[in-house]
């Protein structure tokens, strides 16, 4: 049975090791901004909220390992970290590919161009060196 629940002081080294793992985004990781998925007591998935300034939020650190895949463990925590922030928009930059995925959980992709300051720089950065791999990545709101 898998638990979504907030994520604990004691969970930040398997969150970092799991995001390390997927090549997630690792960085000023704080528990605090975690939500969790947990089979037992080992733990599953990740996805926080990271808040780049007070208007901006960013969906971020999604990562569910490898064999639990396909369950729907991401969406079901992408539902519950949604729940904590009603009042704001959350952003996400992500894989052309995946838009599918966060389409279903209520994003919608906009222009970079009006992405908040903080965030345009960062996809123009993430961009840049994806554009050499020949990966699109996108930008997407949840209202």
């Amino acid at each position: 049975m898998i638990s979504i629940l907030p994520a604990i002081a004691k969970d930040l080294l398997e969150i970092d090791s799991l995001l390390k793992n997927v090549w997630g985004d690792n960085s000023n990781i704080s528990f605090d901004q975690f939500i969790v998925a947990k089979d037992d007591i080992k733990l599953v998935g990740c996805v926080r909220i990271k808040k780049l300034s007070d208007d901006c939020l960013e969906l971020a650190s999604l990562a569910i390992v490898e064999e639990y895949r396909g369950k729907r463990i991401g969406s079901k925590l992408i539902e519950e970290i949604l729940k904590k922030e009603k009042n704001r928009p959350i952003y996400l930059l992500c894989f052309a590919d995946r838009k599918n995925f966060y389409i279903n959980s209520g994003f919608s992709i906009i222009d970079y161009k009006i992405l908040p300051d903080i965030l345009r720089s960062e996809y123009k950065r993430v961009f840049n060196i994806l554009q050499k791999q020949n990966k699109e990545i996108i930008a997407m709101i949840h209202v």
